[in-house]
This record gives structure tokens, sequence and C-alpha cells, in this order.
């Protein structure tokens, strides 16, 4: 798990990539260059990022055992969560029958219907938002800076200085609750994620 102040520069790079789409090349170019210092940490630090995320999603997948499932949310663009199934559905990671209220139905980019039982629910969720998580941040980055008049009207449009304000507003409020989301993901997956059962009864 990264430390915040190192999360802090990984999303500031997923918010600079939402905002300019010129700023990755930008970055390969400085790589070119050994002397930067600055960049080559960041690139290691966004890498870190990356491989913990896969770390997680890879456990997620071993213990679940149902690549269908997980490879529609993976390829997924958008969920919607319905808190029951219906009648004489099955749980699509348990083969077991389902009772309308003890399971839930996702509805992924409008045409893909999964069925599972609630005890899925949060790990399901974890697994979206782990998988999700880069453009979550620069989707979350560019609806807050939509309600900002100055963004509205044009008056500030420094892409570095934005996302910079995007990252320190209100004492860094946005960074900090999706380290608290990162966190929590990467908690439940390695304590009671373990103990969840695979079967329903």
């Amino acid at each position: 798990m990264q430390n915040f102040e190192t999360f802090v520069k990984v999303c500031g790079f997923f918010v600079q990539s939402k905002l300019d789409p010129t700023y990755v090349k930008t970055i390969d170019k400085q790589l070119e260059r050994p002397v930067n210092k600055e960049v080559v940490i960041l690139v290691k630090h966004v890498k870190a990022f990356h491989s913990m995320r896969k770390t997680l999603c890879s456990t997620i997948m071993k213990r679940l055992n149902c690549n269908r499932v997980l490879n529609i949310l993976l390829n997924g663009s958008g969920c919607v969560q319905y808190k029951s199934v219906p009648e004489k559905s099955t749980c699509a990671i348990s083969n077991a029958p389902l009772k309308t209220n003890a399971g839930i139905l996702l509805v992924v980019d409008s045409t893909k219907l999964i069925t599972v039982h609630s005890r899925y629910k949060i790990i399901l969720y974890h697994f979206w938002n782990i998988v999700h998580m880069p453009e979550q941040i620069g989707l979350e980055a560019v609806n807050w800076l939509n309600k900002q008049y100055w963004w509205q009207n044009g008056s500030f449009n420094d892409i570095k200085q934005c996302g910079a304000r995007v990252l320190n507003y209100n004492d860094q409020i946005f960074v900090k609750s999706l380290y608290v989301k990162l966190k929590t993901i990467a908690e439940y997956v390695d304590t009671d994620f373990k103990t969840l059962p695979l079967t329903v009864k």
C-alpha cells in the first residue's frame, strides 16, 4: 500500500492525464532525459500503483474463480445495481438459486445482466473500484472542475494549476477520500475476503 504523499502524486498524474491529452507523451519525452529525476520517480510511483491494483485484482479473481462475471466488470464502463433479483435467478458465482430479496442484480453497460448473492456485493464493488480507479480519479476531477465558476467561464485555464487546485481543495479532501477507499479495499481483500464463503446455503 502506497503512503498518502505518494498517492497524491499518483492522483496528480491521472488528473493531468485527463485534463491534458498530451500529458503522457510529454512524460514519455522527459523520460528520455535521465537527468529528470522527478519524472522518473513519478513514473515509478504510477507503476507501483498499477502493480498494487493488479495484485488485488488477481487475488480476487483467483479466489472467486468466476472469470465471466469479473471480466464483464473489468471491461465495463458503467454499472447500475438493483437490490433484488428476478424470480428463478441463479447466483453467477456459486450457481445456487436465489430468492428475490437475497441477491443483487448488476446491469453493466445497460446490456449485461449479472445476478449474485448479496454476500458478494462488497467484493464486487471493491473489484469494480480498483479496476476503474484511474478513470474514476480523472472523472471526479472533471466533475469538480465543472462546478467551479472560474473553470466554467474560462477565466482560469492553466491545466497544471487547475490539477493542483483539484488536489489541494478543502485540505485535500478529493485525494483523502480516494486514499481511504483504496486502503479500505486493500484491507478487505487481505482480511475479510479470505473468509468469505464461496457457496450459498
